[in-house]
């Protein structure tokens, strides 16, 4: 994701909430799984977080520009750990950031899947040692 802290992601204080910062990963994680798989994920699978841990150090303001850089940290046989880290642009601080459990699931069944051969092999191309927020 890159953009600003808009309005509605704010509290009253024009002060970024933890659901903005949580619709800023959600805003690129098309684009971050398009890239790891390089494909679109197949018809009738979809994807669920299962867990975050999130760490803020410093409160974006409405107006402020950030953008969102997510890694990949690890696969499991239906897992995979994603790390997410929210940066302001004009200064470059790391502002929060987060990982993640993730899954792939069946549509139709609504049961998770194993992560595919394919699938696999691709991503694990771009699993990086030792991320951590």
């Amino acid at each position: 994701f890159l953009g600003p802290v808009r309005a509605d992601e704010c509290d009253s204080n024009g002060v970024m909430r933890e659901s903005g910062m949580m619709a800023k990963v959600a805003d690129g994680m098309s684009h971050f799984f398009i890239a790891l798989r390089d494909r679109p994920r197949a018809d009738g699978i979809g994807g669920a977080a299962l867990e975050y841990r999130i760490v803020f150090r410093k409160w974006p303001q409405l107006g402020d520009f950030v953008e969102v850089r997510s890694g990949l940290k690890g696969l499991g046989t239906k897992t995979m750990q994603i790390c997410h880290f929210l940066f302001d642009v004009e200064t470059g601080e790391c502002l929060a950031s987060a990982e993640a459990v993730t899954i792939s699931f069946d549509l139709v069944t609504r049961k998770s899947i194993v992560i595919p051969p394919e699938y696999r092999a691709a991503m694990q191309q771009h699993v990086i040692a030792g991320l951590a927020v």
